[in-house]
């Protein structure tokens, strides 16, 4: 082999190995590409999928607070509606009890006192009972207690067919509270009777207050109903009647 066929050889093995590694370049660069686009997708896939998983977190939580706002207001409003309720069924009371306040100046309030007495002795069955009144009701309290006792051993007799024996003494030293009077936050008492016995142990109270407390206490339900109307029942039943200008309760 002379010089030319030895240098054309090492020139075709020169492209040969050259051209060899520009296709082994290319393919590294395509690879590399490949590894770097797929790692690229990888990475804002994550990218996006963390982003979602935040918006989402962010979207519950939002949706969460707006959840207990509303149930915060809603509990707000059921709670005002409710004051707002009592607020007038106890100004019901009080225009009632300063009604109840002339009881006293009627004409036949001894008669009520009388009733109230022998109704208290009743209640306690006791040999010694002593009454409490107002200052002003001392007089009718005397007149008519004698009345009274006889009211209370008729009753008895009559229901038991034993006449039982009864010592009552009116308290001329402690009394109850005067009657109210108008824009006075003082304690005040209607009218009627408190009896005790045993030394205190054993108390009734039958004024025009208390009696009051306990009607309006059983009669609560009626008077919502009156002045704010009935809601409706339960599901199956027919809605109760409410009254017109009932104010409903926030549902």
């Amino acid at each position: 082999m002379n010089s030319a066929d030895a240098d054309r050889q090492i020139e075709q093995m020169i492209a040969f190995i050259a051209q060899e590694a520009r296709e082994k370049a290319e393919e590294i660069n395509i690879k590399t590409e490949k590894e770097f686009m797929a790692e690229k997708l990888s990475q804002e896939t994550q990218a996006s999928i963390a982003i979602r998983a935040e918006h989402d977190k962010h979207r519950k939580e939002y949706q969460i607070q707006k959840r207990i706002e509303k149930s915060k207001a809603l509990t707000a409003a059921r709670f005002a509606t409710m004051r707002h309720r009592d607020d007038k069924i106890n100004d019901l009371k009080r225009e009632v009890l300063s009604r109840l306040a002339d009881v006293s100046k009627d004409a036949k309030y001894s008669e009520l006192m009388r009733f109230l007495i022998a109704q208290g002795l009743m209640t306690l069955l006791e040999n010694k009972v002593v009454i409490k009144v107002r200052q002003e009701d001392i007089n009718i309290a005397k007149k008519e207690l004698p009345t009274a006792i006889n009211l209370f051993q008729d009753t008895l007799q009559k229901a038991s067919g034993v006449t039982p024996s009864v010592d009552v003494k009116i308290d001329a030293s402690n009394f109850l509270p005067p009657g109210p009077t108008k824009n006075s936050s003082a304690a005040s008492c209607a009218g009627g009777v408190e009896l005790a016995a045993r030394e205190g142990q054993i108390l009734v109270r039958n004024t025009l207050d208390h009696r009051l407390d306990i009607a309006f206490e059983k009669l609560k339900p009626t008077i919502r109903g009156i002045l704010f109307g009935v809601r409706e029942v339960l599901v199956g039943k027919k809605p109760a009647e409410t009254h017109k200008g009932a104010v409903s309760l926030p549902k």
